[in-house]
């Protein structure tokens, strides 16, 4: 119960709780025993925001997850992991005039990210590409937890007759590794992610 001398008190678990959602929380496993088991361990996960865990201890704690079913949803789970649920765009879109685009999204995963992330809209035709730089902190994404993301602005003159494909890129803010597409964040979503670009696929419009 007192996780082998990690929780002394009550008190320390309600502390790492509420501060592991903010931070980088991982580990081990202890021995076998019913609270190791896959229900408590799942609930575990989620209540202190696991990101990491140790891949060789304890082994048998480990296996008895694999035979029991569980492993396959903690290694989805561990970190963030943002599932695109709907998307709402402006049906005819006009060059000059508002365009709006409202995203639904839910983080299935354990934990959120821990460090800051650029959140770019993009629209990509074959003759020019339009960047949005977004206002949303990804760190502020929480497990368990709904979020929409909305845009809205006048679409430039320059886009009309166009066709543009409708991205979401969440890279690295970091200079050296922010066009590295291995670096950006994506959705979990079948046919979503592009390992190439690292941009997330949301819609097509043509602009009249």
């Amino acid at each position: 119960a007192g996780d082998m001398g990690t929780f002394p008190a009550a008190q320390q678990k309600l502390f790492w709780e509420k501060d592991s959602k903010y931070t980088i929380m991982g580990g081990e496993t202890c021995v076998p025993s019913t609270y190791s088991q896959c229900q408590n361990a799942i609930l575990q996960m989620e209540k202190y925001h696991w990101s990491y865990l140790n891949s060789g201890y304890n082994s048998t704690v480990l296996n008895s997850w694999k035979t029991s079913g569980c492993m396959d949803e903690i290694n989805r789970r561990l970190g963030y992991r943002f599932v695109l649920q709907q998307g709402q765009f402006t049906e005819n879109p006009v060059a000059g005039q508002k365009f709006t685009m409202k995203l639904s999204l839910k983080n299935v995963g354990f934990a959120s990210p821990a460090n800051p992330r650029n959140v770019e809209l993009i629209f990509a035709s074959k003759a020019d590409t339009v960047v949005y730089k977004l206002k949303d902190d990804p760190r502020r994404w929480f497990a368990g937890v709904s979020q929409n993301i909305v845009f809205e602005d006048i679409l430039p003159l320059s886009m009309k007759g166009k066709s543009y494909n409708i991205y979401l890129n969440l890279p690295d803010p970091y200079p050296a590794l922010a066009k590295r597409s291995e670096y950006s964040i994506g959705f979990s979503n079948k046919n979503v992610w592009n390992k190439k670009t690292g941009f997330n696929t949301l819609h097509n419009i043509t602009v009249n």
